[in-house]
């Protein structure tokens, strides 16, 4: 089997990958799909097809969802808990200058949009010295572990096996692509195709590179047995990040049930289009009558129409057929679907005030999947972490990286608020229960510590209202004042 090839179960999800791509990246994708998304219609011609295309308005629901999930997701910071000796390493996590939560982001988005992400904990490559480096240098030469980020569509292959009871990682093939810069002129670069190889050779861990030769044969270009602190690794260090876990298997992208009904909405907006196109503007039409060659027929009140047959007959052809009004029906009820598949803020306005309760209920199945993907991606930081903090020599027993789980962003009512002081001024409820509840509630800020509010009441001293402003009035008699 070629070292490029995929697996079974890569082409098997890699066009579900592609529907959310081009439905979150919206219409020009979508458009330029041309008939993946909207075929054309019988005895159309190229030209007919782009501009019935070209009328169809893409509802960018796919999008939107995937922004407001995001932003649910880091509406409150991630916790993390490194050793002190890793905060150079997590202000550059990647090697591009990402921070740690800047990189986290970046892969919820991929979790949320595909469903799918790797990240592989690796060492940037030196030349070996005979005396080890000290710490300035490393510092100096910024020598430190890294985490390289893999979208769904590079993860070509995998492999794993029982080793005891566990399961573990045997290959991993990823694809990439590097740039070369030309020898003849400094303003162009070639980009490389090149696929990255890791695997257990006898048990240790191995690197192998392979990129295209001139007959376009797939050949070994590197091959290397990363080692950590003079050891070689027994590992592969890479993490798979899912919708639903950190297991190798490829899930169904959590959305693509809302981009599949985004699809169908835009076909149905192409032939409403085309349809409006067709039929929008009433037609004059002339019967019983014998048009001269020379004859001009102008529209508006300036206008006369001389028909010297009596016969003759004015009149305009207008469409009232209940055609296009059923296709508009059928994009209402499309949008209703999206609303209830995770695209929420897309749906009409209620006239009715929804019960908060109510709302609770509603968007706990909702908020399921972004819990899921919350303790995916969380759980896959902390075990590259881990194995960053490994690399370095670090304790990495206590890592963790703990994203926001919280996604209803609705404060104390008054009516809630007024029971809570009431308590615990008559004594039953203590002052750190009513402040973690106020904090619970978003009304003190989630960071400060009870004996800080304190302090700061303390500090404040007594309420007192408001001077009346003057209204060039006096107190006594209601004469103005000089």
């Amino acid at each position: 089997m070629p070292v490029e090839s995929k697996s079974a179960e890569y082409e098997a999800h890699a066009p579900d990958w592609q529907i959310m791509r081009d439905a979150a990246a919206g219409q020009r994708a979508v458009h330029d799909a041309k008939e993946r998304y909207l075929k054309k219609l019988s005895g159309q011609d190229t030209a007919e097809y782009e501009a019935y295309r070209d009328r169809a308005g893409f509802y960018g629901a796919t999008g939107r969802t995937i922004q407001a999930l995001d932003g649910l997701l880091f509406r409150k910071d991630p916790m993390a808990t490194i050793p002190a000796g890793m905060d150079a390493v997590a202000a550059n996590i990647d090697g591009q200058g990402s921070s740690l939560d800047e990189f986290a982001a970046q892969v919820a988005h991929e979790i949320v949009t595909v469903g799918r992400r790797g990240l592989l904990v690796d060492f940037p490559q030196v030349e070996e010295t005979d005396n080890p480096r000290t710490v300035a240098e490393v510092e100096a030469l910024g020598l430190h572990p890294f985490i390289a980020s893999y979208d769904a569509e590079s993860i070509l292959d995998y492999r794993t096996a029982m080793r005891g009871a566990s399961r573990v990682l045997t290959m991993v093939k990823l694809y990439e692509t590097v740039t070369r810069e030309s020898a003849d002129d400094e303003f162009e670069a070639d980009e490389i195709e090149q696929v990255r190889v890791l695997d257990l050779a006898g048990g240790v861990y191995r690197v192998r590179l392979y990129q295209p030769s001139e007959s376009n044969d797939w050949v070994e270009v590197a091959e290397a047995f990363p080692k950590r602190a003079g050891q070689s690794l027994t590992e592969i260090p890479f993490v798979f990040v899912n919708a639903n876990g950190n297991r190798p298997e490829a899930q169904k992208p959590p959305l693509l049930d809302l981009a599949n009904v985004n699809l169908s909405h835009y076909r149905n907006a192409a032939d409403h289009e085309h349809g409006l196109h067709f039929v929008a503007l009433p037609t004059p039409v002339i019967t019983g009558h014998q048009d001269d060659d020379d004859s001009e027929y102008n529209i508006g009140a300036a206008a006369a129409w001389v028909l010297r047959e009596a016969e003759a007959k004015a009149f305009y052809l207008e469409f009232t057929g209940a055609g296009l009004s059923e296709i508009s029906g059928t994009m209402e009820k499309k949008e209703g679907r999206m609303a209830a598949l995770g695209a929420r803020m897309l749906a009409p306005e209620k006239r009715a005030a929804e019960a908060a309760e109510t709302l609770t209920i509603r968007s706990a199945g909702e908020n399921a999947s972004l819990v899921s993907i919350a303790n995916s991606v969380s759980g896959g930081m902390t075990l590259a972490l881990k194995l960053v903090a490994k690399w370095m020599g670090a304790p990495a027993e206590s890592i963790a990286y703990e994203m926001n789980q919280d996604y209803n962003p609705a404060g104390l009512g008054a009516q809630e608020l007024t029971a809570l002081l009431a308590a615990w001024q008559s004594g039953a409820m203590s002052w750190p229960t009513l402040f973690a509840r106020l904090q619970d509630g978003e009304v003190i800020d989630a960071d400060k510590a009870p004996e800080d509010e304190l302090d700061e009441i303390e500090n404040a001293g007594p309420a007192t209202p408001p001077a009346p402003a003057n209204d060039g009035f006096s107190d006594d008699d209601g004469a103005a004042d000089e």
